[in-house]
């Protein structure tokens, strides 16, 4: 557009223009060319090009301005980021993992670099709301993850929740559903050298669950998962509870 004006202006002027022709610092030799072969032939009489930053020093310099920072840390506008969508087809890793409340089946969906920017899970033999929480879990670190908040840090926050009861024993022992998931992440993918491996290429740690296994929830007066379902009620078998609902 800048050529083309002064083309316009150069058509009433016997002596050349000065013009310059202001390029971002991507442009490459091909742009410079056409612009000089745009110029000689529209009539220009000069032109001058220049590629911002391939000088030291220049007159006119933009550069972007850092992110906000807001006590150490980088804001954004609140309320307007969305984690990217992930394709429908992409590779993942099963885990099976013991908890107190069951055995969690969680998988890790990876990227090309074999970060993980997803997971979701299930307990086998619990009740829906033992399932709808995993569900909730896996879905807020699923959106951090695609958020690209660094993982040590999602790991952090998992770690470590823990409740009444733990399966078992030293670093080996898993408090929670989140702090099973924690412990895979920072095994596996910030600490991949102190996975166990199955024959399958899965990941397990402590026993499977058993056939049999009754379905246990959540109760809603102790707490514990010590809710089960029978004969059309539901039972607490927690001897200091013993809830039951009709």
């Amino acid at each position: 557009d800048h050529i083309l004006m002064q083309a316009e202006l150069q058509k009433h002027v016997d002596n050349a223009i000065s013009k310059t022709v202001n390029l971002p610092h991507n442009a490459t030799e091909e742009d410079i060319w056409e612009a000089y072969v745009l110029a000689w032939r529209t009539g220009c009489k000069g032109i001058t090009v220049f590629r911002d930053g391939c000088r030291q020093e220049q007159v006119l310099t933009i550069t972007q301005k850092p992110p906000k920072r807001d006590g150490g840390f980088i804001t954004v506008e609140w309320g307007k980021y969305v984690p990217p969508a992930l394709p429908p087809e992409m590779p993942a890793r099963r885990y099976y993992v013991e908890t107190p409340v069951g055995e969690l089946q969680l998988f890790v969906v990876v990227d090309e670099n074999n970060r993980p920017v997803e997971i979701f899970g299930q307990v086998g033999k619990a009740g829906s709301d033992i399932n709808a929480d995993v569900e909730a879990i896996c879905r807020m670190t699923s959106v951090a993850l695609r958020a690209g908040i660094a993982l040590w840090y999602v790991v952090k926050q998992l770690h470590g929740i823990g409740g009444a009861n733990s399966v078992g024993f030293g670093p080996k022992r898993v408090r929670s559903i989140a702090d099973a998931i924690g412990k895979v992440l920072n095994a596996h993918f910030l600490n991949p050298e102190t996975e166990e491996l199955t024959t399958e290429g899965n990941v397990i740690t402590g026993a499977q669950d058993k056939e049999g296994d009754v379905m246990l929830d959540f109760c809603p007066q102790c707490g514990n998962a010590t809710l089960v379902h029978q004969d059309g009620c539901r039972r607490c078998l927690n001897p200091d509870c013993l809830y039951e609902a009709c």
